[in-house]
């Protein structure tokens, strides 16, 4: 059987679609398997279906504490989500049900009077900040407050926000970091300026230094304004100075013509 020139290409297009199938049957295909949860574990049944959350919650501090999905959630609903709904408000109300002394906290703080609740902050299921620590203040503390800590001895050192306002608890009033977002422990002070504190000769001699270097400042500061004083005297008299040589210039210079032209007048 001979082919024609119009068949050809025909036969070549369907020879490469053939071996692209080929190579395409011959690829392993690579499947997306869930993130393994344990059978019979706490949050079974709901690991199955949400098995992202899961995998968050088994890093956080509540999966690390044993606290399940139905201890915020409630009890699993049967036939959900078909069936029946499994609701939970993102108002805060559940967490302070463990965390009531942060909810005391809170309470006081502009965050509740303004409606800032634990999740505007806080990922339910990690528990992880929505941002880092650095950017997270500073999302909604923008403008001058931004700028002045931007400007700041402690952004330069890189002490964020949240290491003053939001510190670990240091005495027995609460297990958790401080909410009202505004106290700062005096420990905290002490912790980084300790050698400062301990060493008041030293504060001392830093201070003397200082005093004497505005001392030393002023005193240029004064000088330069007696040179300029004096300049703008000197400046003043070359003035009057220029002004009483033009003069005597021009005197002189009508007196040398007049004689010339009384000269010239002899002699024509």
């Amino acid at each position: 059987m001979k082919l024609t020139k119009k068949q050809l290409p025909v036969l070549f297009v369907l020879g490469i679609a053939l071996c692209l199938m080929l190579l395409w049957a011959a690829t392993p295909v690579k499947v997306a398997a869930a993130p393994f949860y344990q059978e019979g574990g706490a949050n079974e049944p709901c690991a199955t279906c949400h098995w992202s959350e899961d995998g968050q919650w088994q890093h956080s501090p509540h999966g690390l504490n044993n606290v399940a999905c139905e201890d915020c959630h409630g009890p699993y609903v049967e036939g959900h989500p078909d069936e029946g709904m499994m609701k939970l408000t993102s108002d805060g109300s559940q967490c302070r049900a463990c965390h009531s002394d942060t909810e005391a906290q809170w309470e006081e703080s502009q965050h509740a009077k303004s409606g800032i609740n634990c999740t505007n902050c806080h990922v339910a299921h990690s528990q992880t900040t929505r941002l880092a620590s650095e950017r997270l203040c500073l999302a909604c503390h923008e403008g001058e407050t931004e700028h002045a800590f931007d400007t700041s001895a402690h952004s330069v050192a890189g002490v964020t926000c949240v290491e003053c306002h939001l510190a670990e608890p240091t005495g027995a009033l609460s297990k958790h970091a401080s909410h009202d977002f505004i106290a700062v422990s005096p420990q905290l002070c002490l912790d980084c300026h300790v050698d400062s504190i301990h060493a008041p000769a030293s504060v001392s001699k830093t201070q003397s230094t200082a005093k004497a270097a505005i001392v030393t400042q002023n005193e240029q500061v004064q000088n330069l304004a007696k040179q300029l004083e004096e300049t703008k005297g000197s400046n003043t008299t070359l003035k009057a100075l220029t002004i009483v040589m033009l003069g005597v210039g021009l005197g002189v210079g009508v007196m040398f013509g007049l004689i010339f032209m009384l000269v010239i007048g002899k002699f024509v």
